[in-house]
């Protein structure tokens, strides 16, 4: 942040003319500080932002492996059950199914669309980068 940014509103430099009313001098020197402080209240505040949104898009990558393994493990149930037409199921849950059994979804597709899941997630809510104005004028 410079301070050099706003402008004194007296045209002599005068020490007598300084001396004699500073109210102008203090507020816009006041006026200053306060814009500076708002500009970096709007950077932590963006900074802190991503950080909270890296945070939850690691907590999310991290149980990928478990709900990978268990949503498997179940879909690998109900296919068993299904192809022993002890249970049957709607044609878009069979399509499912039957991809499980001839092995065309595996743990490792549904960890490819979980992780491409939280990343798309992660874009949307963080959304663009934003153009952050520096201070300087």
């Amino acid at each position: 942040m410079q301070f050099s940014c706003f402008v004194v509103p007296f045209k002599g430099t005068g020490k007598e003319y300084i001396g004699d009313d500073i109210s102008e001098i203090a507020s816009a020197v006041k006026s200053a500080i306060q814009q500076c402080c708002i500009q970096l209240k709007s950077k932590i505040v963006k900074k802190m932002q991503a950080r909270e949104q890296q945070e939850r898009k690691r907590n999310l990558s991290k149980y990928i492996p478990d709900a990978t393994n268990a949503v498997y493990d179940v879909l690998k149930e109900m296919a068993k059950s299904h192809a022993s037409k002890k249970k049957r199921y709607e044609e878009g849950d069979a399509d499912i199914l039957r991809k499980v059994s001839d092995h065309s979804i595996t743990k490792e597709t549904l960890t490819e669309k979980l992780t491409r899941h939280v990343e798309k997630v992660s874009l949307v809510l963080l959304g663009p980068i934003p153009y952050v104005h520096s201070g300087k004028c």
